[in-house]
Formats: structure tokens, C-alpha cells, sequence
């Protein structure tokens, strides 16, 4: 479609219960291979213009996120194309979905009860935006927009409906993310002469990273992107597909397999079939497999998440309202929110959700769901105290030489009296 156009990303209901993100910010800003699906639509489409809808107690934080990005607003006047949140398409797919639009007619993308995408170029468009503000269900959004639309059926389109999918999905992002790379196979960086690659067609290194003596990298298995200023320090072994974000260093003896690691991280000790967020720390020995991490997370030393059962059964897991759902995984960890903390020796069963803003320690095993804003140790649980857990992210932030600023502590507040128990983000704590 060649026609002027803009994109706007959207949550619906399924989204707003799906990972312990929402209390801070919507599911379109957790990556999915080497993007999230902001910076991706805005990768794919460079001349249209991108809206984000979110909850109003996310706009704050969305838009010093995205400071040049339109949060809540849109234009009236363009042709619109709504982009579900829980998307997880890579690159390819995406073009091939426009390609199929005819920009003179509506159209209404959907499969197995989920609303992927709309095409409004009329008075549609605003109809659909004052009713995506809502976080609507499949049925409402169906409702709306089905009699003014061709509706199409589309099973190419992978969604996430609960964050254990985005570890399902992980790997396979990375090796299509790769092939539509603009730098694949090139290798540019500070690399010692000691280093081993293995299959280095399938790879990208960056001119200004460094990799240290004895590191093995082995691209076998999926692809290995390191972004720029990362340094490999010695005796490391990565196997793809692997993308290591930019500014990020990973500590010796590191194992790191079929993972993704956001930029600004410090990353030790063994990580596979895992995603963490940026400005976060795994720094130190201990296991993480099959788990996400969100942003500006500290996991101690010696911090270990179990992601298989004794009995090789498969696990359950908790949505962000507490419903105990099977995930038919054999293999998942945890998922930890963001600005979480962890002492040494902290311990996480299969399937584990830490909410966000929570700070743990002790050496026994956590209950498998934390609300937001907790603190504590194993069957000693309490709310955070909001100026320490401001103090707290303060330190943290002004380590990597940034400021919270005044918005950003009012929204932390905001967020911490909304995620009070018994509100309506979160309940109380159920037990596994």
C-alpha cells in the first residue's frame, strides 16, 4: 500500500491481566526478538506516523518513554492502521499484511477470538480509537468495526495471550529478525585473536564492541548479534540465536543461550531461553532459564529460578489477576516485573510471577505470585515502603548516570496506590 497512512498500537482486555508489566507500562513495550513492537512498526513503516493508546495510568511513563510519539491522540484525518499490542509478527509478516490492504476499503484482521489488526480510512477510524481506549474484548471490538469491514481470518500471525508465549516464541523471532537484519554477517568488532566463532555467516558484531580472549561464540544454532559498545569478557560461551543490546556487558565465565538481552545489562552466571530487559542485573552465578526479566532489575548473587518440575510434569503459572492456568510448558521459569530486586541465594519455583516494584531476599522458596510493591522473605511478606522504594530506584538509576524525575515519582506513587491489595489492578496473593 503506497497511500499515506499512520499505525496505532492498542491493548485490548486480554492484554491488560497478561504480565506484571501492566502495572508500569502496556504490552507493546516487551520485546519480541531484537525489537518490541513500537520501535518495530516504526522500523518497518519510517514515514508513518505511530500513536500509542494506553491506560491512563500509563501515559506518563509512555510518553518519557516516547517522548516524540503521540500517546492517547491521533489524527483524525488519516487513514489508520490499529496494531493489537499482543502482535508478535516479525518484520516479514507485518509488510506482507499491508501489502494485502486495499486503501480505499476497512478491513478487520482476526483469528481464534483475537483482533490483530484494523484498516479504518473513514469515519471509522475515530469510532475505533474512542473504543480501543477502553482496553475493549474481541467481542466489543467486533461489534464496531465488523459491519463497516471486510474481515479477514489470518493464522500466520503469532499472539501472545499470556507472557509464558513470549518464551515459546522467543527463538524464532531471533532467527527472523536476523534474516531481515540490514548488518547481518558482519563481523566489525574489537575481537581477540583467541576468540573461537563458529559458523560467523551468522553473526553480526558491531565496530565498537569488544570480545575478550577466549570466548566462544557458535551461531549453529540460530544467529548471534552483539550490539555496539558491548564487551565480552574472557572465557565466555554464547550460543545463538542470541542478540546482546547495546551498551551491555557480559561478565566471564558467562553461559548465555537462545536468549535476548536488552541494552545497558550486566549479564553472568548461565541464562537460557530467557529475555531480559534493559538496565537490568543478572550479574553473578546462579540460573536463569525460560524466565523474563523486566527493566531496571537487580537479581543477587547466587539468584536461581527452577524451570522444570521433579516430576518432568508440565507447569501452572499465574496471569496478572491471579488465575493459576496451566501453560502446557515442560520447561518455564519466572517471570520478574520491573524495578525488582533480589537478595543472594533468592529462590523461584517453576512458573513464579514477581510483580513489579517488589524487593525479596532470604534463602527460602518465594511464593509463586508477588503482588506489586512487595517486601520481604518467604512467608514474610509486607508493602513497600513507597520513599525507600523511591530512594531505592534513585540510587539505581543515578548508577548509570541517570535522574527519576519529579513526573516519573508521582507516577510511582500513583501506581503504588492503585496496586494496593484488593484494588483493581491486583488481589490478594494465591498460593501454587
Amino acid at each position: 500500500m503506497s497511500n499515506r497512512f499512520q499505525v496505532c498500537i492498542f491493548e485490548d482486555s486480554q492484554a491488560t491481566q497478561m504480565t506484571p508489566y501492566q502495572v508500569s507500562r502496556p504490552c507493546y513495550t516487551i520485546p519480541s526478538g531484537f525489537y518490541n513492537l513500537v520501535d518495530r512498526m516504526a522500523l518497518v513503516f519510517p514515514d508513518a506516523p505511530v500513536h500509542l493508546i494506553c491506560q491512563p495510568h500509563h501515559a506518563l511513563l509512555l510518553k518519557k518513554r516516547y517522548p516524540k510519539v503521540s500517546v492517547n491522540d491521533f489524527n483524525k484525518s488519516l487513514p489508520t492502521l490499529f496494531i493489537n499490542g499482543r502482535c508478535n509478527a516479525e518484520t516479514p509478516i507485518i509488510r506482507e499484511l499491508m501489502s494485502s490492504i486495499n486503501p480505499q476499503k476497512n478491513r478487520l484482521y482476526i483469528h481464534d477470538e483475537s483482533v490483530i489488526a484494523l484498516y479504518c480510512q473513514d469515519e471509522l477510524s475515530s469510532i475505533v480509537f474512542n473504543a480501543l481506549t477502553e482496553c475493549p474484548g474481541f467481542d466489543d471490538i467486533i461489534r464496531i468495526a465488523r459491519h463497516k469491514s471486510m474481515v479477514e481470518d489470518i493464522k500466520n500471525v503469532p499472539m501472545v495471550a499470556h507472557w509464558w508465549d513470549y518464551i515459546s516464541q522467543l527463538e524464532h523471532a531471533l532467527t527472523r529478525d536476523f534474516e531481515s537484519f540490514p548488518k547481518k554477517s558482519l563481523i566489525e568488532g574489537d575481537i581477540s585473536s583467541f576468540t573461537t566463532l563458529i559458523n560467523d555467516q551468522g553473526m553480526y558484531i558491531d565496530q565498537n564492541s569488544h570480545v575478550r580472549e577466549y570466548v566462544s561464540l557458535d551461531a549453529t544454532n540460530g544467529p548471534i548479534v552483539i550490539m555496539g559498545n558491548v564487551t565480552i569478557q574472557p572465557f565466555v560461551h554464547i550460543e545463538g540465536p542470541c542478540v546482546i543490546g547495546q551498551n551491555s556487558t557480559v561478565f566471564s565465565y558467562a553461559h548465555i543461550s537462545a536468549s535476548a538481552i536488552g541494552s545497558y545489562c550486566k549479564i553472568g552466571g548461565e541464562v537460557t531461553r530467557s529475555i531480559v530487559q534493559s538496565y537490568s542485573n543478572k550479574s553473578h552465578a546462579g540460573y536463569l532459564g525460560d524466565s523474563m526479566v523486566g527493566e531496571w532489575v537487580n537479581l543477587g548473587a547466587q539468584t536461581t529460578v527452577s524451570n522444570l518440575k521433579l516430576s518432568y510434569g508440565t507447569i501452572n503459572s499465574h496471569s496478572f489477576n491471579q488465575v493459576l492456568m496451566p501453560t502446557d510448558h515442560q520447561f518455564l521459569g519466572a517471570i520478574f516485573g520491573d524495578h525488582v530486586k533480589t537478595g543472594i541465594q533468592s529462590t523461584f519455583s517453576c512458573g513464579s510471577v514477581v510483580s513489579s516494584g517488589s524487593s525479596l531476599h532470604g534463602t527460602g522458596i518465594h511464593a509463586t505470585f508477588i503482588p506489586p510493591f512487595s517486601w520481604g522473605s518467604p512467608n514474610n511478606y509486607s508493602r513497600q515502603d513507597m520513599p525507600a522504594f523511591i530512594e531505592s530506584v534513585q540510587r539505581m538509576m543515578q548508577r548509570r548516570g541517570l535522574a527519576l524525575s519529579d513526573e516519573e515519582q508521582l507516577a510511582f506513587k500513583e501506581l503504588h496506590h492503585l496496586t494496593r491489595p484488593n484494588d483493581a489492578l491486583v488481589k490478594t496473593p494465591l498460593e501454587n
